[in-house]
C-alpha cells in the first residue's frame, strides 16, 4: 500500500509504478532463478548495468529489488552507484544530494531511507567523484561492506559498461552482475564487448535480462548462442 502523502520519501512517481508492476510476471523466471536452493543464498549484492545507457537497466533494478523484497523475508535495499544520471532519487521522489557517495566517504549522518514497500529501502547516490570506485581505498570497502552487512540483499544501479569504466570497479564489489540489453535494438557485437569488459574484471556475470521481452538467459549459456 503507497504511503498516503507523497512528499515522504520514498514514493515512487505515477509512471515509474505502473512499470513495476506490469513487469513482476515477466521478471518471474529471473526471480525463480535467483531462489533457487541447489545454487545456495542469494548474493548479497547484485549490480545491474547495461551495454549502453537507455536500455532499461534502472527499471530493471527496481522491478528486481521489489521482487525480492515483496516474495521472501529479505530486507533488501536498492542504491543507485550511477554518479552521471542517478535516476532512483528523481523516480522515488528523493532529495539526491546526499547519498551513497557521501556514505562512502566517511559521512555517518547519511542513511539508507524507507521507500513505501516494506522490507525496501533506497539510497540514490548523491554527490561525490564519478571515479569513486576506482579508488577502491581500504575506508571505501570497510564502508561498503557495513551496508551490506545491513541486509540480506544490495541490488545496485549501476552506470553503462560502456559508458564508462567505473562500472568494471563497481562490479569487483558485488557478489553478482545482471547484464540488461535492450530486446532488437542492443547489437549482438555491443553485447560481446559489454560481456568481455565485465568478465575481464571478475567472472560472475550471473546472467543477461532482456529488456522488453526479459527472458532470462543463463551466464553459462550465454556464449552460446
Amino acid at each position: 500500500m503507497p504511503n498516503a502523502i507523497a512528499e515522504s520519501s520514498g514514493v515512487l512517481t505515477d509512471d515509474a509504478r505502473r512499470i513495476l508492476f506490469a513487469s513482476q510476471r515477466q521478471l518471474a523466471p529471473l526471480r525463480g532463478n535467483l531462489f533457487q536452493p541447489e545454487k545456495g543464498a542469494l548474493p548479497d549484492s547484485l549490480l545491474v548495468t547495461s551495454a549502453r545507457r537507455g536500455e532499461g537497466k534502472t527499471t530493471t533494478a527496481i522491478a528486481l529489488a521489489y521482487a525480492l523484497s515483496q516474495h521472501s523475508a529479505s530486507k533488501v535495499l536498492l542504491v543507485s552507484a550511477d554518479a552521471a544520471t542517478s535516476p532512483l532519487a528523481r523516480l522515488f521522489q528523493l532529495d539526491g544530494s546526499k547519498g551513497l557517495a557521501q556514505y562512502l566517504l566517511g559521512d555517518d549522518s547519511v542513511q539508507p531511507l524507507p521507500s513505501e514497500f516494506e522490507r525496501l529501502d533506497v539510497m540514490p547516490w548523491g554527490e561525490g567523484p564519478r571515479t569513486l570506485w576506482q579508488q577502491s581505498s581500504e575506508s571505501l570497502k570497510a564502508r561498503w561492506q557495513a551496508l551490506l552487512a545491513q541486509y540480506e540483499v544490495v541490488v545496485v544501479d549501476g552506470p553503462a559498461v560502456l559508458d564508462t569504466p567505473e562500472t568494471q570497479a563497481i562490479h569487483q564489489h558485488v557478489a553478482a552482475t545482471l547484464l540488461v540489453l535492450q530486446c532488437e535494438v542492443t547489437k549482438w557485437q555491443v553485447a560481446q564487448v559489454a560481456l568481455e569488459r565485465l568478465n575481464s574484471a571478475g567472472g560472475h556475470v550471473i546472467g543477461t535480462v532482456m529488456n522488453q521481452r526479459r527472458y532470462y538467459v543463463p551466464g553459462r549459456l550465454y556464449g552460446k548462442f
